[in-house]
């Protein structure tokens, strides 16, 4: 509430000083010589914080802005300019912080500093005010320099001089205090005498602009007077024409006309119409169409017509012609029958009030000027007509271009408008000549005739600008520069009596700031040992955990292996030692992947696909790798489903079996009875939840908080009796929160632990479920073709063996090369290899080398593609993408599994597919699709 006050009270505190400025604005524009306002925003922003005060500063510089015109404007441009003012304030406080923290300004660089943060961000407000200024048409070009100037000089003066006397009277500190009338009694006496000066010079501009749109206005006026004079001539001329020759033939009638429209007049038209005063006017008519020898011309009137007592009036000649008003009784029509009447009863001429043009409706309109043909007896027989067209008074502005102008009709009392261009509403003055912001007017009444007009004009502010500084520009330059050195000089003086307090102060200050710092460091280097202590601890347990776990499948593979190497060894007892070396090296690949998943995670380079997949099924597939493991260990696998069987969902299917398979296990790892629960369940807002439940032996509470946590188990005891190396959790944590979900665990000490996480996923459309299937099976034997020959480039001497035996067995003819040197002198001596297999890192010439010549060869003699397969053990996506960058076809990761090669072979020498010794079924599965969504 009490925010909310100061708010308040700071924005009529902005809107009295924003009117006070307006009065001092100089002529002609928006900018004033002062704006005491700015002044006090900063000052507001100083004390208050900006970030408290702004919507007060809003507030107040929007109503002054809005109420700048005669009314009130709700448009975007008042927020604009306030907005420009906020971020002014705001700006220059916050700069002038950085410099003097406390904005005590008692030392000469501060008072400096305070000076150039001011002059620095008062052109913000002027910069964003002119600027939309400009773009909305108030301001021309070159006058954009000079307002640009005013506005920003008017609010450097307002900063310069209200902002400390602001703080002075507002602040309650010492600092300030003491200062108070040292500081405030120069700057109002230098505000005061600015004040008077500036006056006298502004009274000066605005009776020098006022004198000279006055000769310009009375210019104006004088043209259409001559205009007047000249169509009141040729009128009255084609009426003497009409009196002398009767009767009046129309050849000479369209004679005068052409002869008249050579003179400067703005007619469109010429009439003549003969007065029929009595009855039958047809009869009548008829006759004098005959003694004319015209055309049967017959009288028509307008809709909804009253009789005339004077008689009928029918428009006869007509030049140039408009047959769409021949015979048209002027009588009939009220306005151009109130002319007639003036004409007739006064022998005078006389215009019309307004009048629509028939053959121009989407024109300006025109006025009917009528003048009297009188007989011999001194009575009105008919009536000459001239069409002023208005258009003709367009042509007569034009070299006006930038004066906006109206004429008005202020006959009989009311008021018509005849024509304007006005795009806002002209101010109501009593003297001849008005200037305000919006620029410079004139009004000047016009006597036409019968009609009283007045003509009113106004020249924008944008068209009132010059090139040149004016001598109010010079002045406050001048007094800003008097009142800088005098305000800069106040608060010197002021601050030389405290001075020295201030510095021991401020030298105590730093004292207790620097041990405080050094405090503060001692707690942290204390800190960071701790840490680096925990962390060489976490890390030598880990060592020591992997060390355990790398060396117990190694003892696999070298025991099994040393026993194959013994004499009478049958044939079951080998393919046991065999399983049991396949086994270990499973187990020991598993280890190095989930290292090489931790890396990429800690990297930020774990990256996760987009496919379509259906999660009962994923889920079903998972449980029943881990079935046969449950059932040997007496422990029931239930599967729960919540979720529609057939639901297909975009996700990364690969990753989610990782983590559901992790889950699984560290659930048949700790569970030595009961029951294991893998649910699914479908949330709302499109999550799935998935949870493995088991009856094992749950987990304490000071533990639980560990599991996620790298290098870490529940105790060191889980590592010695269930093995693990704790970065399993670490990974599935990682993994769902790029998926954008989360996990957690519930868990009681002896009766269980239930894991669960949920993830966001996509519902895939019915067009997307058409997408290719993610699975594909390799060919069967009956599909073999002849037998191929491969090139294998490997320099390690056991690769070479494992690779060329593979081979063997899946059919193929191999030769060997020792680096990549040798594989493209074979490659260029024969022509006959179908297929390379290529190491990358290679003494002599390593495998990127030699794939990049490969292709350079075959594409310079036209030689047909070889398909090269890249053999490495860097598993990286960096490494398959630089593969592909050297022309590479496909990628195999080391070490290297049959059925992977024989899937790699079938897709690069397709349709000519890989034969295997063990067995279609075996050979069959899962390929996964990248499918962007």
């Amino acid at each position: 509430m009490r925010l909310l006050l100061t708010n308040l009270l700071l924005a009529l505190v902005y809107l009295v000083a924003g009117k006070l400025g307006l009065l001092m604005s100089l002529p002609p524009g928006y900018a004033t010589a002062i704006w005491p306002a700015a002044g006090i925003a900063f000052a507001a922003c100083l004390l208050f914080n900006g970030r408290k005060v702004w919507s007060g500063i809003l507030l107040g510089s929007w109503c002054v802005n809005s109420s700048i015109g005669p009314q009130w404007d709700l448009g975007i441009l008042p927020l604009i300019i306030a907005a420009g003012s906020v971020l002014q304030a705001i700006v220059g406080a916050r700069l002038l912080r950085k410099f003097d923290p406390h904005f005590e300004m008692d030392q000469p660089i501060r008072i400096l500093q305070f000076s150039g943060s001011g002059l620095l961000a008062c052109t913000i407000a002027s910069s964003i005010a002119n600027t939309a200024l400009f773009f909305k048409g108030y301001l021309s070009a070159d006058l954009l320099a000079q307002n640009f100037s005013t506005w920003w000089l008017g609010d450097a003066l307002g900063v310069l001089i209200f902002t400390p006397l602001c703080i002075a009277l507002y602040d309650k500190r010492p600092a300030w205090r003491e200062r108070r009338w040292m500081v405030v009694t120069p700057l109002l006496l230098t505000f005061s005498s600015f004040i008077c000066v500036y006056l006298f010079i502004r009274n000066s501009e605005i009776r020098q602009i006022q004198s000279q749109f006055a000769t310009e206005s009375i210019t104006i006026s004088q043209d259409f007077e001559q205009l007047d004079a000249v169509n009141t001539q040729t009128l009255s001329n084609l009426a003497t024409l009409a009196q002398l020759v009767k009767p009046l033939s129309l050849p000479q009638f369209s004679t005068f006309v052409k002869q008249s429209n050579k003179a400067a007049t703005s007619f469109r038209t010429f009439g003549w119409a003969p007065l029929l005063r009595h009855a039958p006017y047809d009869h009548q008519y008829k006759q004098l169409q005959q003694t004319l020898n015209l055309n049967n011309i017959k009288i028509h009137r307008l809709a909804n017509w009253q009789p005339n007592p004077l008689g009928v009036l029918p428009l006869t000649m007509i030049s140039p012609p408009s047959p769409s008003v021949l015979g048209l009784d002027l009588l009939s029509e009220p306005r151009r029958a109130q002319t007639a009447n003036a004409v007739i009863a006064s022998h005078k001429v006389a215009i019309s009030p307004k009048i629509l043009l028939s053959d121009d409706l989407k024109g300006p309109g025109g006025l009917l000027m009528m003048a009297p043909v009188l007989s011999a007896t001194g009575e009105v027989e008919s009536i000459v007509t001239g069409v002023i067209d208005i258009r003709g008074w367009l042509k007569l502005m034009q070299q006006h271009k930038q004066v906006q102008w109206a004429i008005l009709d202020l006959t009989e009392g009311k008021t018509e408008v005849i024509y304007s261009n006005f795009t806002k509403p002209f101010p109501s003055f009593q003297s001849s000549s008005q200037l305000d912001a919006m620029g410079v007017y004139y009004q000047q009444p016009l006597n036409f005739a019968n009609r009283q007009w007045q003509l009113l004009l106004h020249k924008p502010t944008n068209a009132l600008g010059g090139s040149t500084i004016s001598a109010s520009l010079v002045l406050l330059f001048c007094i800003l520069t008097a009142t800088a050195v005098l305000g800069n000089l106040a608060l010197i003086l002021s601050a030389d009596r405290r001075r020295v307090a201030a510095e021991v102060e401020i030298k105590t200050l730093v004292l207790q700031q620097e041990m405080a710092i050094r405090k503060q460091q001692e707690i942290q280097l204390i800190e960071a040992k701790q840490q680096a202590e925990s962390a060489n601890l976490a890390k030598s347990q880990f060592l020591a955990t992997m060390s355990h776990e790398i060396r117990t499948p190694l003892n696999g593979v070298m025991g099994m292996a040393q026993l194959l190497m013994q004499e009478q060894v049958d044939e079951t007892e080998r393919l046991d030692y065999a399983q049991t070396i396949l086994r270990s090296g499973e187990n020991l690949l598993s280890l190095l992947n989930e290292i090489l998943d931790f890396s990429k995670v800690e990297a930020g380079k774990m990256e996760l696909e987009s496919l379509i997949f259906q999660p009962a099924e994923l889920v079903q597939e998972v449980a029943n790798l881990f079935r046969e493991t449950a059932h040997q260990r007496g422990l029931q696998l239930d599967l729960l489903f919540d979720v529609p069987l057939h639901l297909s969902c975009w996700g990364d299917p690969y990753r989610l079996r990782q983590i559901i398979s992790n889950l699984l296990s560290n659930a048949l790892k700790f569970t030595s009875a009961g029951t294991i629960t893998l649910k699914l369940e479908q949330l709302e807002n499109s999550f799935l939840k998935f949870t493995v439940a088991d009856t094992g032996d749950g987990i304490d509470e000071l533990q639980i908080s560990k599991l996620f946590k790298t290098f870490s188990q529940g105790d060191g005891s889980i590592t010695r009796r269930y093995g693990g190396t704790g970065l399993g959790l670490a990974i599935c944590r990682s993994l769902i929160q790029l998926m954008g979900g989360e996990i957690g665990v519930i868990s009681q000490l002896g009766k269980g632990s239930q894991f669960w996480f949920q993830i966001p996923v996509d519902e895939a459309t019915d067009s997307e479920k058409r997408l290719p299937t993610q699975y594909q099976a390799l060919a069967t034997q009956a599909e073999q073709t002849k037998l191929q020959r491969i090139l294998v480039v490997e320099d390690n001497p056991i690769n070479q063996v494992v690779v060329l035996a593979m081979l063997a067995r899946l059919g193929y003819q191999t030769e060997l090369a020792q680096h990549g040197q040798e594989a493209l002198d074979a490659l260029k001596s024969t022509t006959s290899f179908d297929l390379v297999l290529m190491d990358c890192q290679m003494p002599i010439m390593d495998g990127y080398e030699a794939s990049l010549q490969i292709r350079s060869w075959e594409q310079q003699f036209k030689r047909k593609h070889i398909p090269i397969i890249a053999l490495t053990a860097d598993a990286y996506q960096e490494d398959k993408e630089r593969c592909q960058a050297v022309g590479m076809d496909d990628f195999l990761s080391k070490p290297i599994s049959i059925h992977d090669l024989a899937e790699t072979l079938q897709r690069c020498l397709s349709p000519r597919l890989a034969s295997s010794i063990l067995g279609n079924s075996l050979l069959t599965r899962p390929t996964r699709l990248k499918v962007s969504k």
